[in-house]
């Protein structure tokens, strides 16, 4: 029954709260995700990856935050994002100290994928005619 308050900020975009662990990532029990944007919920380009905690060691696939399973989407603050808690690649935004990250990522909106995807297909069947 505890709490991870995260704070982001959208509109300046580069500052974000950072947890370096140096050890193995533990969120045994239920630990509940508070995502606070301290901007104005802008809209962020596609791949903006904020890194949310660093650590030095292994994660357990079992820990996660409360409602957000590994590589699980969800749409806050106007941006789609993806949550992977074991990134082998720190966030550009805020780094990291370690090697292994927690870490959320703007994802193009579904809707966008699938009208791109569309179009593209429109187009090469188009050309072959």
């Amino acid at each position: 029954g505890s709490f991870f308050a995260y704070e982001l900020n959208t509109t300046g975009l580069g500052t974000a709260d950072l947890l370096d662990v140096n050890g193995n990532l533990d969120l045994n029990g239920t630990v509940t995700l508070n995502l606070t944007d301290l901007g104005s919920s802008s809209l962020l380009t596609d791949g903006t990856k904020f890194t949310m905690i660093s650590y030095f060691g292994s994660w357990t696939s079992g820990d996660i935050f409360a409602g957000y399973a590994d590589d699980s989407e969800f749409t806050l603050f106007g941006n789609d994002w993806r949550i992977n808690y074991d990134d082998t690649s720190a966030g550009a935004v805020n780094g990291g100290a370690f090697t292994n990250a927690v870490t959320l990522t703007v994802i193009p909106e579904p809707n966008a994928a699938v009208l791109v995807g569309g179009l593209g297909l429109l187009a090469l069947l188009r050309r072959r005619r």
